[in-house]
């Protein structure tokens, strides 16, 4: 509403240890922990606070993010990206000098500005392709992989885009 709260979320673990925290964001009032992986089982905690002693009512959601879907060669998916600075993952197994593009195509009238990288199976970012607003693609070409295992396509939307797209392996 027309509260002035600017909110401030901090994540606990199980054994009460922060483990990630949003920002005190005056722009929007809004505070977003973002594809926070858990590393252990159990209950977490989440506490909101008021940024520089601001006050007002809030609301919280919580969301559980798909751990990756597996993208073989030759194969393709559809994807979303909801919100702005959010990302999808898809993995492959590929071997050292296998040769691969990944092409990601904006879907419809949406106005996502694709960009993807690919992670080698040590989760080194090896591989970006390029962020071009005006033809809603992004495209790692001819790229040889250096490592044998499995590899990570992240899938961005630039400049804080969202919408729909296709990834192709």
């Amino acid at each position: 509403g027309s509260a002035s709260l600017t909110s401030y979320l901090t994540l606990y673990d199980p054994g009460n240890a922060e483990t990630g925290n949003g920002n005190c964001n005056s722009g929007t009032g809004e505070s977003i922990i973002q594809n926070e992986p858990l590393e252990f089982d159990g209950t977490f905690r989440l506490r909101v606070q008021g940024c520089n002693n601001s006050t007002g009512v809030f609301r919280m959601s919580l969301t559980l993010e798909s751990p990756g879907v597996q993208l073989p060669y030759g194969s393709s998916a559809m994807g979303t990206i909801r919100i702005a600075d959010d990302y999808e993952d898809y993995f492959f197994t590929g071997q050292q000098g296998d040769v691969v593009t990944i092409q990601i195509l904006r879907r419809g009238s949406a106005s996502l500005t694709p960009f993807v990288r690919i992670f080698d199976p040590g989760g080194v970012d090896e591989k970006s392709g390029s962020c071009n607003s005006g033809d809603g693609e992004s495209r790692i070409q001819n790229h040889s992989l250096k490592f044998s295992g499995e590899y990570r396509i992240r899938v961005y939307g630039c400049n804080s885009t969202s919408g729909d797209y296709t990834v192709t392996n």
